[in-house]
């Protein structure tokens, strides 16, 4: 995501669970602050060029 490593570990982590067939599988886990930054970084990468 290109943010600093001190935001990265206070909003984003992996994590696992299991599923229905007992396997281990990743997942992301991710705060509202996080997710909202994150968002608005993928919003910006899409609108700008086409604004430029």
């Amino acid at each position: 995501m290109g943010c600093v490593p001190y935001f990265a570990e206070g909003n984003y982590s992996r994590g696992s669970y299991k599923d229905a067939q007992n396997q281990e599988r990743p997942e992301y886990l991710i705060t509202s602050f996080g997710f909202s930054v994150l968002t608005m970084n993928a919003t910006r990468r899409f609108v700008n060029p086409i604004l430029d």
